[in-house]
């Protein structure tokens, strides 16, 4: 049986995005007749593994700067300290049939994956796909651009990488040796996976040759879109947080109130509201338990508690027309996950005024509904926009759908091996 071998540092216990992705490849393996290898922290609950995925624990250092996060300082450190976790996994297993993926890519760890590939790549018969989280590395200028636009960069973590800030030219070297470490006779067996094609997108054709193959994806998604309700039809409304809302950054505490005055305002809406918390299977917030206690009493919600699977979460962005991103002062410099499947799919989604999902969609001279203050009353004022707007919505939403169909190429990393 031929085997994907994923490789990510990140894969830690609380889950997220990281282990969303892991069950969404889970998923493409079982129906292209791929097992799943997981190489990942030894500290992984492999509790929140779906069964059949087997787990290698071999990055123990979870205190070193290589495992603490995408955005590193330490670069130096952040590489030497990856590599000698690489040098642990026993490259003799992999056969010509498997994939190798290699995930969490920054300039954090593109010396480690450069130096280890160059070790075993003539040894090494199966292909390769490397995931480059380009979404991390960001442009020396890209706070002071944002700050222009009148995005505030109000978390500390941001502050200070804003202040403290990698050369460019530094990173795009780490990356040179990255892809330089690939023989021009081999490159045919290797993919590069990116996610977020604004703003990096310059980066990436810095550092790329030309014979190597750049594919965009972010989380996954391999659904398909399903026709969209017209305007005067019944619209419904979903919140997602599929990889997990375990504080309010996502707008968690605001849903019920949300929930309750668009039933008050509008009769031709449905819900669908999913809480859980990918940081611990099963767990549920305090505020979570408060929110589904307030929930309660709507006849016209479909509510989901706990992690989503893969094909339930494709199922219920699928089946929604609306798609609410009430998400916090964080998420003004981030993009989202939900975000990218709005645009591929085409579906409306209402997001903050001034955040870079909203600058993308500007820079694409595309209109969307945004809220302008972060509470009940403003979040609500952009849904009712949505909804008495609609058809003008998903004309713009169908065209930034274009742009993701049209501009970047998307598959996943198996069936990428075949384009």
């Amino acid at each position: 049986m031929p085997t994907l071998h994923i490789i990510d540092p990140l894969l830690v216990s609380r889950g997220g995005h990281y282990l969303s992705q892991h069950v969404a490849l889970w998923n493409l393996c079982q129906k292209k007749g791929f097992g799943m290898v997981s190489y990942c922290q030894t500290g992984f609950d492999s509790e929140q593994m779906p069964a059949g995925v087997r787990l290698e624990k071999v990055f123990g250092k979870t205190a070193s700067a290589s495992l603490q996060g995408h955005y590193c300082i330490d670069l130096a450190s952040s590489n030497m300290d990856c590599y000698e976790e690489l040098k642990s996994i026993d490259h003799t297993v992999f056969a010509a049939d498997d994939i190798v993926f290699l995930t969490s890519l920054t300039a954090s760890r593109a010396i480690a994956y450069g130096k280890w590939l160059r070790e075993i790549i003539d040894e090494l018969p199966s292909r390769i796909g490397l995931y480059a989280i380009t979404s991390s590395e960001v442009d020396d200028t890209l706070g002071r651009q944002m700050r222009r636009n009148g995005i505030e960069i109000s978390d500390a973590s941001f502050q200070q990488l804003d202040e403290v800030v990698v050369p460019n030219e530094v990173k795009r070297s780490m990356f040179r040796y990255l892809f330089d470490s690939i023989p021009a006779k081999q490159v045919e067996r290797f993919r590069v996976f990116y996610e977020e094609p604004f703003p990096n997108r310059a980066f990436l054709e810095t550092c790329k040759h030309d014979s190597l193959k750049f594919i965009y994806t972010h989380s996954m998604y391999s659904g398909q879109p399903k026709p969209q309700s017209k305007s005067g039809e019944n619209l419904t409304i979903a919140y997602l947080g599929s990889g997990g809302v375990g504080d309010v950054s996502k707008g968690q505490h605001l849903i019920a109130a949300v929930v309750g005055e668009i039933n008050a305002r509008s009769n031709n809406v449905s819900f669908i509201v999913q809480m859980g918390n990918a940081r611990e299977a099963g767990y549920i917030s305090e505020e979570q338990k408060s929110q589904l206690g307030l929930l309660a009493g709507h006849d016209n919600l479909a509510l989901y508690t706990g992690l989503l699977d893969c094909e339930t979460y494709c199922d219920l962005i699928e089946s929604a027309d609306i798609v609410l991103l009430p998400y916090g002062p964080r998420y003004r410099h981030i993009m989202s996950g939900i975000f990218d499947e709005c645009l591929f799919l085409g579906k409306v989604a209402v997001i903050p005024e001034r955040c870079k999902m909203s600058l993308w969609m500007e820079r694409h001279n595309l209109d969307c509904p945004t809220f302008k203050s972060w509470d009940v009353e403003g979040v609500c004022l952009a849904v009712e926009d949505a909804i008495n707007n609609i058809a003008h919505y998903q004309t713009q939403f169908a065209e930034a759908q274009k742009i993701y169909r049209q501009r970047w190429e998307r598959y996943n990393p198996i069936e990428a091996f075949n384009h």
